[in-house]
Formats: structure tokens, C-alpha cells, sequence
């Protein structure tokens, strides 16, 4: 699986590196997201944190688009669980993706995206404390409004993380500016 996951950011970093030495078109763009995720941990409860991500992204043709995304959790997030405090952090999280878009309307676009993500996070319960670097397919839909033509907002559901230790997915609310 690493060697698959080597691969594909290898082949997702060598186009983003050629659309960088590109002169700049409405084809590329960046943005951010607020995101909610749901953070499953094996043994504990589940919980709920806050994080916020960029993207830097490129309209493969009409219909796919390739984005890398980085994220930061905005906290950590305290659960009682069985007479115990327990802290949950999303560190950090890094992911190559694939998204297509259909284009029913000049404003309104639907999309499914897949991907690879990485993440990072911690977790301390009573004295011990544990941090946690997977990395997991992750796949998602979305729907993107668009404002005008260089602007645009969206709202997707992502399962980041099906891992054996944690799991994330989240509801995200985002903003894209093409350049």
C-alpha cells in the first residue's frame, strides 16, 4: 500500500510542479475549507473537531480536477470517558485528490472525489498519551456553487481515514478563487 500511496504523489507532484512553472490560467486555483470532522478512535468515543484546510487545485479538462489539500486542527477536543479525560487532536492532515464534476447547471456542480490522505493525530487518556501518523483511501461528494467565474463555494462530505486505529470523515464548507 505505501508503494501505491509513494506512486500517486509522485505523479500528483510532478503535474502540480508542471502547473507551477506554467504561465498562470483560469485553470488553477486555490482555496480554503472549514471542516467538521467526526474523529473515531478504536477504544474511545467519538468526537467531534474543527480544522481548517487549503487547496491548491488544477481543471485537468472539463470534468476532473486535481487538488492537494493541507490541514490544521483549530483544537483539541476533551471527552469524559469512563471516569477519565481524554484530549483528541487532529495535528495535521496532507491529501492528493481527484475530483469529477458534472455540470448540470452554469452555477451548480456536483462532484465525487477520491483520493490518498495522511494524517497525524494525538490522542492522551489519564497519564498516557499517543500520537498517530495513517495514511487511507478516502472518498467523498460535494456540490460547488459558483459565484462568478474566477470565484466559487462548496460543500462536500469526505471520508478522509478508514483506518484500523482512527477514522475521520467530515462536513466541510469551502471557498475556490481561480488565478
Amino acid at each position: 500500500m505505501n508503494h501505491i500511496l509513494k506512486i500517486i504523489f509522485v505523479v500528483l507532484g510532478t503535474t502540480f510542479a508542471n502547473i507551477s512553472l506554467c504561465v498562470a490560467n483560469p485553470a488553477d486555483y486555490f482555496g480554503g475549507n472549514f471542516i467538521n470532522m467526526d474523529y473515531e478512535s478504536e477504544n474511545f468515543p467519538s468526537s467531534s473537531i474543527n480544522l481548517m484546510s487549503l487547496t491548491l487545485g488544477n481543471y485537468v479538462d472539463t470534468y476532473y480536477r486535481a487538488e492537494l489539500r493541507i490541514g490544521y486542527g483549530l483544537s483539541d477536543r476533551k471527552v469524559n470517558y469512563n471516569g477519565s479525560e481524554n484530549t483528541y487532536e487532529l495535528d495535521r492532515y496532507v491529501g492528493a485528490y481527484i475530483k469529477y464534476g458534472l455540470h448540470f447547471d452554469e452555477d451548480i456542480s456536483p462532484y465525487i472525489i477520491t483520493g490518498v490522505t495522511h494524517s497525524k493525530t494525538k490522542q492522551k487518556t489519564g497519564g498516557s498519551f499517543e500520537s498517530i501518523s495513517d495514511a487511507s483511501f478516502s472518498y467523498g461528494l460535494g456540490v460547488e456553487f459558483s459565484k462568478t467565474k474566477t470565484s466559487s463555494f462548496n460543500l462536500e462530505y469526505v471520508n478522509y481515514n478508514d483506518g484500523d486505529k482512527v477514522g475521520l470523515n467530515g462536513i466541510s464548507l469551502g471557498y475556490n478563487h481561480s488565478f
